[in-house]
């Protein structure tokens, strides 16, 4: 059989009384390799004409992402960009169902995962317009994956022999396929602080679940997986622009960490399957390699913080891409980074498949954080050679007065004047020589007063220079 003629019997349209022109769409779309292209082009489209409009309303209504001491951007920038991506997604795939005649369990699997994505699209937009409190975000998450796991079925059903585990109980499975859903739906919300990161981040996972449900030609799920794929595309567009930029927001974050979870569970099941014309022998070690950085980012940043006696869900300035800005790097140059090393991570994985999977995980455990985190072992000298980034910031001097600001670590500030008010200044944050902010060590608190009390002193300053009749603008 050629590679390129898949064919599937729920296609069979021998006694199909429909026009010519939708049993040929139809006998089209019998091709899963055709289905899964036209799948991602679709939505890519759709994506490519919402944003446009979706980007001028937020602004015309001013719902924009202003920056704060713990942003990594200096303007303030539309947000809720999963909005289009839930938009583009839902209406491509409630098309593409409709034409290709799934089987019931699979058009319930879809109305299941659609209302499940409402309910966290809803509560995304909500968290991005007035914000919502950790305990409500949690709960409504786990709303949503209940939904899927007990009406869809999707659910971890084995550990595939994983530290002596197996077939797990229904209650049990259950409860923890609810665990997997509500930790990926927000460490990928945490992931989310650097341009196109989360966005690439989610490209890869889909794309590696996209090839294997195509292998095995399951079309639902090949559908799920190259419809968001065509959305998230079409928002990189935009989310990368420098004219024209919006944020995916905790709306798109949420929506998509789901809808990767979904697809993960999804993985499993098929795999374990003895039917299955493509398989892994551990995949469970598969789907952490392929969700390898958020894992790790969550698990990281929550230790830190629970180590210092704070709230793991407090937020700050520890995450990898965080510690990858203050070395140097701009934001495509730490995605690029950190997507490169989560495709070797899956390379990785996928080489020492063969071995036995308690080995594998030990070595696929060791590897994850050291490969992730590099940047923290000396590596500065090797920057420049690989991403041309300066190994030292040199310090900027305002005026003739002797103090120095460090901005290595500062957000590009906008139309920055020495008439600028107290007020203003307190928007930004400033590191002196002999006073630095730490922000990796320091708790949230004591990040945002000491940023305030530099803040004053450089209102200070702005306010003295002005009064000895000093140049109009700061060197920047």
């Amino acid at each position: 059989m050629s590679l390129f003629s898949v064919t599937f019997p729920i296609f069979d349209n021998t006694n199909d009384q429909s026009p010519h022109e939708m049993i040929y769409i139809k006998s089209l779309l019998s091709n899963l390799y055709f289905l899964a292209f036209i799948s991602g082009m679709i939505t890519f489209f759709i994506a490519n004409r919402i944003y446009p409009p979706l980007i001028w309303t937020l602004r015309q209504k001013h719902l924009m992402d202003e920056p704060d001491h713990r942003s990594t951007h200096g303007e303030i920038t539309p947000t809720m960009g999963g909005v289009g991506i839930y938009i583009s997604f839902s209406f491509t795939l409630i098309i593409l169902a409709s034409i290709v005649g799934l089987e019931n369990k699979d058009l319930t699997a879809i109305l299941t995962l659609m209302g499940a994505a409402m309910i966290l699209l809803f509560l995304g937009v909500k968290d991005d317009l007035i914000a919502v409190t950790p305990k409500k975000k949690i709960m409504g998450q786990v709303v949503a994956a209940a939904i899927v796991v007990l009406l869809a079925d999707i659910r971890v059903f084995s550990f595939e022999g994983l530290l002596g585990i197996g077939t797990l109980p229904y209650s049990v499975s259950v409860l923890f396929s609810v665990f997997v859903f509500v930790a990926m739906i927000n460490a990928f919300n945490l992931i989310d602080g650097v341009d196109g990161l989360a966005g690439a981040i989610a490209l890869v996972v889909s794309a590696t679940f996209g090839v294997f449900f195509l292998l095995n030609g399951n079309i639902l799920f090949v559908m799920v997986s190259f419809v968001l794929i065509g959305a998230i595309i079409g928002f990189l567009r935009y989310n990368l622009s420098d004219r024209n930029k919006i944020f995916m927001g905790d709306t798109g974050s949420m929506v998509v960490g789901f809808l990767l979870s979904f697809q993960a569970l999804a993985f499993l099941e098929l795999n374990a399957l003895e039917t299955a014309q493509f398989s892994v022998s551990n995949g469970p070690i598969m789907v952490l390699a392929v969700l390898s950085y958020p894992i790790l980012d969550t698990v990281r940043v929550f230790a830190l913080r629970i180590r210092d006696g704070r709230s793991p869900f407090s937020a700050d300035r520890n995450h990898i891409h965080h510690r990858l800005l203050r070395l140097g790097m701009k934001h495509k140059q730490v995605t690029l980074l950190l997507v490169f090393v989560n495709v070797f991570i899956i390379e990785f994985a996928f080489i020492t498949n063969n071995l036995f999977i308690d080995v594998q995980f030990m070595m696929v455990l060791g590897a994850v954080p050291f490969v992730f985190t590099l940047p923290f072992i000396k590596i500065r000298e090797f920057l420049p050679k690989v991403f041309g980034v300066k190994n030292e910031a040199k310090p900027t001097k305002i005026s003739d007065h002797s103090k120095v600001v460090n901005l290595r670590d500062v957000r590009k500030i906008p139309n920055t004047y020495l008439g600028a008010t107290p007020d203003a200044a307190s928007e930004y944050t400033f590191q002196h020589p002999k006073n630095k902010v730490t922000n990796a060590a320091a708790s949230e608190e004591t990040d945002l007063t000491e940023a305030q009390n530099i803040s004053a002193k450089r209102a200070s300053t702005f306010q003295k220079a002005k009064e000895q009749n000093q140049p109009k603008k700061i060197a920047k």
